[in-house]
């Protein structure tokens, strides 16, 4: 019976270099499931900015409405309004349509309730082509005939009705088939009634968003020609592209890592001298500077990944926790998954980055360190640092130039003459106090007691 020995891979050679990696890699791996309370700061750390940034972009994102321009026009390019006194509304409505293209019709009846703000009763088509963004259902049906409602969660608290029962209004009984809301304006009250079944609306607002609508109001045109003289034409406000919020917060979050970076620095210099004896010995069984790199580095890389799931974890968490807040806050709907994952994934890889970056210098002071040095544990000495005093010079000269310039050393100047003068006037106004003791000195040179007050006023003696 014949036993072969196989020779081990050579660390150090281009046959083991993929061996020596996987080796130290899985090393690091270890080493972190064992010290990862050791490196809790720097952990939490970058823990708090991811979750911090996915938090601020999700909810800088949504505090806005996609387009300002929802809450009135929908969808639609423009609104016309006609009074519901016109005598040809009908006509004029047909005319319109025949001009401009399909339009989605909203018939409004104001309702007094007692109350300030009155309610106003609202027919319109809920599956329109530009009636989504002002329209949805929160529970129940859409009214879909006569007599049939839905109505806002205010109006049924107003008036105690609930879905499947009445609702008395403008001379008729209403069945309430469910509950609506306006996406684009919670704080909006209205019921809604199904098309055509307002008998006498005080105003009709027709919503155009056709391809010739949009061209002429592409042109600059604030009106629409061939529209009748009753109605009024409004068009929505320009919106201004400037720089997205979640770029902000991907601004404030790139300075925070930058503070965050300097403190992992610190961690992992920490973490390197407690290995000291560990990569002395890993040094000693063939393991080159780059394999000691690899092992910090590894360590690195691995604090970065579990500190972006964490903190990923814990931004979502915190995102959807927060939904129901911001949308009270903002006064509308705010949709929970709308969170930009661009913004999210950056954020991820920055925290990586910057655990990855923070470990590199360690690694590379603790690869130089010679191994017999390193099995003793004995830190190695400090190099002298020959550091030029030219940049700070500058700077203070810079500095003082500025000060200069904006009137900071005359100002400077002024204030102290200033000072001086008041403590001088102050001097002058002060009454001079007399010493007692230079005083009576003063009496007795001049040949004067002290008592000599006193004989003045003895009594004269009696003749």
């Amino acid at each position: 019976m014949s036993i072969a020995l196989r020779e081990p891979p050579d660390l150090a050679g281009d046959a083991g270099g993929i061996v020596a990696r996987r080796a130290v890699v899985r090393w690091a791996v270890r080493l972190f499931r064992r010290e990862w309370r050791q490196q809790l700061l720097v952990l939490g750390l970058l823990t708090v900015a991811v979750a911090a940034t996915i938090w601020g972009t999700s909810a800088v994102t949504n505090t806005q409405l996609p387009n300002p321009n929802y809450p009135t026009f929908g969808t639609a390019a423009a609104q016309v309004t006609l009074p519901g006194t016109d005598p040809q509304l009908a006509a004029d409505i047909a005319a319109i349509q025949d001009r401009w293209g399909p339009a989605d019709l909203i018939e409004t009846q104001d309702i007094a309730t007692g109350a300030t703000q009155p309610v106003q009763l609202r027919a319109e088509n809920p599956h329109g082509h530009y009636t989504a963004p002002l329209l949805s259902l929160v529970s129940g049906t859409y009214p879909a005939g006569p007599g049939q409602v839905a109505l806002t969660s205010q109006v049924a608290a107003l008036y105690g009705a609930h879905v499947g029962g009445t609702w008395r209004a403008a001379g008729t009984t209403w069945r309430v088939t469910g509950i609506v809301e306006d996406p684009s304006n919670l704080a909006d009250e209205f019921a809604l009634a199904a098309p055509g079944q307002v008998p006498h609306p005080s105003q009709v607002i027709m919503l155009l968003g056709s391809l010739a609508v949009q061209h002429a109001i592409g042109n600059g045109s604030a009106t629409l020609p061939g529209i009748p003289a009753a109605a009024t034409v409004t068009v929505p406000n320009i919106m201004s592209r400037g720089i997205s919020p979640a770029v902000l917060v991907l601004v404030v979050e790139v300075l925070g890592l930058v503070f965050i970076g300097l403190v992992s620095v610190a961690g992992f210099s920490v973490m390197a001298q407690r290995r000291l004896r560990a990569l002395g010995m890993l040094s000693a069984i063939g393991a080159t500077e780059r394999n000691l790199r690899l092992v910090m580095i590894a360590g690195g890389l691995v604090v970065g990944v579990a500190a972006a799931l964490a903190g990923a974890v814990l931004g979502l968490a915190a995102w959807f926790a927060y939904v129901p807040a911001l949308q009270q806050a903002t006064g509308h709907v705010v949709d929970a998954a709308n969170v930009p994952w661009w913004a999210f994934g950056v954020g991820v890889v920055l925290a990586i980055a910057t655990s990855v970056l923070a470990s590199r210098r360690p690694a590379k002071t603790i690869a130089a360190v010679p191994v017999v040095a390193a099995l003793s544990g004995r830190p190695a000495p400090p190099k002298a640092v020959h550091r030029s005093a030219l940049p700070g010079v500058i700077v203070f000269a810079v500095g003082v130039a500025c000060l200069a310039f904006t009137g900071g050393l005359a100002g400077r100047r002024q204030q102290q003459d200033a000072a001086d003068d008041h403590r001088g006037d102050r001097r002058r106004a002060r009454p001079a106090r007399r010493d007692p003791r230079r005083g009576r000195r003063g009496d007795r040179r001049a040949g004067v007691g002290t008592r000599q007050p006193v004989r003045h006023l003895r009594r004269p003696a009696a003749q």
